[in-house]
């Protein structure tokens, strides 16, 4: 029997939420930036990484966690 990999990936998507309604429309406008994540991670983790980032760059950005 062959290798599966178990691994889990976190994918988090940031656009800015005070120019863009939904990810949808920061997609069509090339502004959905993707971050993966290739080990285990907590949602409240990346909410405060995301906040962090957005809090340097001065935007406010809202977040989707997807998990396979």
């Amino acid at each position: 029997m062959g290798h599966v990999d178990y691994t889990r990936t976190l994918r988090v998507q940031l656009y800015d939420a005070s120019r863009f309604h939904d990810g949808a429309t920061a997609e069509q406008a090339g502004e959905l930036h993707t971050v993966a994540f290739s080990k285990p991670a907590i949602a409240d983790d990346i909410q405060k990484i995301v906040d962090t980032t957005a809090e340097v760059l001065g935007k406010r950005y809202s977040v989707n966690v997807f998990s396979n």
